[in-house]
Parts: structure tokens; sequence; C-alpha cells
């Protein structure tokens, strides 16, 4: 048996959200009660907020971790924050194409333009 009460609620605006307490209680009230698998709906497609995260266990040596810990400190953030950091701006690089060959012999011809202009 079914009526308009038991119909789930369809949230299209963040102003859709119940606020009060009483819309709320009834709420929660209705879905204690309420077998949710029989109630229609319309289809709703949903993307992911952002990328989906994987996993990946690495080990390193305990001074090597005692290394992260200490940087990831110094900058205020979690070592696996850091660590991702670090291999995404690394990948970015190598996926540029330039090496550090190439930035080292940029240094080196700035460094001689500075000291030619001083000199």
């Amino acid at each position: 048996m079914r009526n308009d009460d038991c119909r789930a609620p369809v949230v299209r605006e963040v102003s859709d959200v119940p606020r009060s307490d009483d819309e709320i209680e009834r709420l929660a009230t209705r879905y204690d009660t309420t077998d949710t698998t029989t109630l229609e709906g319309e289809e709703v497609e949903l993307e992911p907020a952002r990328d989906v995260m994987v996993s990946r266990s690495i080990r390193f040596d305990r001074q090597t971790m005692d290394r992260l810990r200490a940087a990831a400190a110094q900058r205020e953030v979690g070592v696996t924050q850091l660590m991702r950091q670090w291999l995404v701006d690394r990948l970015d690089v190598e996926e540029s194409g330039v090496g550090r060959e190439q930035i080292a012999e940029e240094l080196e011809r700035l460094a001689r333009q500075v000291r030619a202009a001083a000199g």
C-alpha cells in the first residue's frame, strides 16, 4: 500500500534539502518505517565529484620515511599528500619533454648572459 507521503523527495537544489528539525524528523521516521525498495522515483545518473582515487602500497626504509615525514611537517601537509604532489609534479616534468639536461643547459646559458652583462 502506497500513498503520496511515501514518495521520496527529489532534491534538485541546495534549497530543497530539509532544514527544520520537524522536516528532518518527519523524513527520518518515514525512512525508518518504509521499505525504500518499493518507492518510485526518477532514475538519476550520478557523476563522481572528482576523479576516483586508487591506492598503491609503497615501501620505504625508515630513514627515507623519516625524511618524508619531516618534509611534510615543514610544509604542514600529510605525508601522503606530499608524496602525491611530488609524484604528480615529476610526471608533469617527464611528460613535458624537458629533462634535467635541458634545464641545466638553460641555466648555464642564463648564467653566461648575467656574467657578460655584469662585465
